[in-house]
């Protein structure tokens, strides 16, 4: 609603398919969201919904369950809980946990499997060799 923005890090709500998009090059990364059920032709408006405490979003992932998301930047995993009855937008609101991360360069993609470990992974870049694919478990 405000201006375009770079955003990287696209998230969606498994329980109510809500999508949520994270910017990137702000002074600090914001949150807005497309509430469901999404226009499928022409322009749609986010709405702002909030911002985070860190810069350079540029992944993110909600568990298969709805009750953990993770947005990463090139420093940091940053995880949130739900509480129960909890809205997303609470959620994100909330001061994060930092998550164990092995840095990548150039790091962009984050997801969780069935069981609740996470993966990471970067881009290729330029570079030759294409980039490994980093499994943290679940504890």
């Amino acid at each position: 609603p405000d201006e375009s923005h770079d955003t990287e890090a696209i998230l969606v709500d498994p329980l109510t398919h809500d999508i949520f998009l994270t910017t990137k090059r702000d002074e600090v990364s914001k949150l807005y969201v497309l509430p469901y059920p999404q226009q499928t032709s022409g322009q749609a408006t986010a709405y702002f919904a909030g911002a985070f405490p860190f810069r350079d979003a540029s992944g993110g992932t909600v568990s298969l369950t709805g009750d953990k998301a993770i947005i990463r930047n090139r420093q940091y995993l940053f995880q949130w809980t739900r509480q129960s009855g909890e809205s997303m937008v609470s959620m994100l609101s909330r001061t994060p946990e930092r998550l164990p991360y092995v840095g990548e360069v150039q790091g962009e993609a984050i997801c969780f499997d069935d069981l609740g470990n996470y993966y990471t992974s970067s881009e290729k870049g330029a570079s030759p060799i294409y980039p490994p694919l980093y499994k943290y478990l679940f504890k």
